[in-house]
């Protein structure tokens, strides 16, 4: 019953732990915070939505305290340039594998050595063996090298099918 309810939380914890949706609000006075979403954005290609509602996909996109230009995604050829404080925000999508197996080889790790650790205090005396006997300490580090690996799988496959989403919003 326990191991079931564990086994339930890591679950949801590693398929959720790998959508990392990011919103950070941007003071266009801020230069560190222009930088940052230059940085983020080079060479990506983002949503723009202007404060009219107006929305584009643009690519190689600027900002500066004055003003946003950006090519076009699809043309690459059509330069855009409104003023900052006309842009509500920038996003853009895309995907994690790397931090979904981080995530999920880390869960996976820690629900390995927490089920080995919650079975009856004795089935670890060893003292009428038959077969393989494991001393707590040792059950978890195998539960960790069984459960690690393939959560670690499960986790760099649910990262590189689930999109992440970072929105810089202007104010």
């Amino acid at each position: 019953m326990i191991k079931d309810r564990i086994l339930l939380l890591t679950l949801v914890l590693l398929v959720n732990g790998c959508y990392s949706n990011k919103l950070v609000t941007v003071s266009s006075d801020s230069q560190k915070s222009l930088k940052t979403i230059n940085r983020s954005v080079h060479n990506k290609t983002v949503q723009i939505q202007l404060t009219s509602g107006e929305s584009f996909t643009g690519k190689s996109v600027r900002v500066t305290k004055d003003s946003t230009s950006w090519f076009d995604a699809e043309s690459e050829s059509t330069r855009h340039r409104v003023v900052t404080s006309n842009i509500r925000s920038i996003s853009r999508e895309h995907r994690n594998t790397a931090k979904g197996l981080g995530y999920g080889f880390l869960i996976g790790a820690a629900l390995g050595a927490l089920i080995s650790q919650t079975g009856d205090e004795d089935s670890y005396d060893c003292s009428d063996s038959e077969g393989i006997c494991f001393t707590r300490p040792a059950a978890a580090v195998l539960g960790i090298i069984v459960v690690g690996p393939p959560a670690g799988l499960i986790g760099l496959i649910s990262g590189s099918l689930t999109k992440t989403t970072e929105r810089y919003e202007f104010k």
